[in-house]
C-alpha cells in the first residue's frame, strides 16, 4: 500500500464523515437515552453500527490510495473529537459522547469508551495500510457484526461474572505448588 500522502486525502468526504458519525449519530444517540429512555446498551451500539454504515458509502467507495490516506485522516480527528467531546460543558459537544457512556462502566465509563476507539482506530489505520482493503472492510464487518452479537443491548452479566470475590485459595494452591517445583528444580541443575 501507499504511504499517506496529504495530497490523496478527500477532505470533503472526511469532513461529511466526521460531521454525520461525531457530531450528528453521537447527538442522535444522546437525545434517544435522555429523551426517550433508550438505554446506554442500545445507544452505545447504535454508535458502533451507526460509525460503519456511515464509513462505507462516504470513504469505503475511494480508490485504494485516497482511502488509506482519508481514512488515517478521519481515524485521528475522530479521537480527536471524542476527546474533546468528553470533556467539554457545551451539550451539544458533549452530546456526540455522551449517548456512548455506560452508567455500568462508572466511575470508569470515558476510560471504557475511549480504550477501545483509540486501539480499534489505530488497528484499523494500520491494517489498511498492511493488507488489501477487501481483507480490511470484510474484518471491520465481522468485528461490528460479532461485536453486536457478543454483548446485544440490554445484557446484563449475571452477577457471579462481576462480583469481586477475592483470592481463590485452590488457585493460590495451584500456584505455591508451581513455585515449588520451580524452586526444586532450578536447585538440582544446579547440584547435577
Amino acid at each position: 500500500m501507499a504511504p499517506f500522502d496529504v495530497e490523496q486525502v478527500n477532505w470533503q468526504r472526511v469532513a461529511v464523515y466526521l460531521i454525520l458519525s461525531t457530531f450528528v449519530l453521537g447527538n442522535v444517540a444522546t437525545y434517544l437515552r435522555t429523551h426517550h429512555g433508550w438505554r446506554d446498551g442500545y445507544t452505545r451500539k447504535l454508535n458502533h453500527f451507526g460509525h460503519l454504515a456511515i464509513a462505507l458509502p462516504i470513504l469505503g467507495v475511494l480508490p485504494p490510495g485516497p482511502l488509506v490516506s482519508s481514512l488515517t485522516v478521519a481515524a485521528v480527528l475522530v479521537i480527536v473529537i471524542y476527546a474533546v467531546a468528553a470533556v467539554s460543558t457545551h451539550p451539544l459537544i458533549h452530546g456526540v459522547v455522551a449517548g456512548g457512556l455506560r452508567d455500568s462502566d462508572a466511575p470508569r465509563s470515558r476510560f471504557f469508551f475511549f480504550m477501545p476507539l483509540i486501539a480499534g482506530n489505530i488497528a484499523l489505520v494500520v491494517a489498511a495500510y498492511i493488507f488489501p482493503f477487501e481483507s480490511v472492510a470484510l474484518a471491520v464487518l465481522t468485528a461490528a457484526v460479532a461485536d453486536g452479537l457478543a454483548e446485544p443491548p440490554g445484557y446484563i452479566r449475571p452477577k457471579v461474572y462481576t462480583t469481586p470475590r477475592g483470592p481463590d485459595s485452590r488457585a493460590q494452591r495451584i500456584t505455591a505448588n508451581i513455585l515449588e517445583r520451580i524452586r526444586n528444580n532450578s536447585f538440582k541443575s544446579r547440584l547435577a
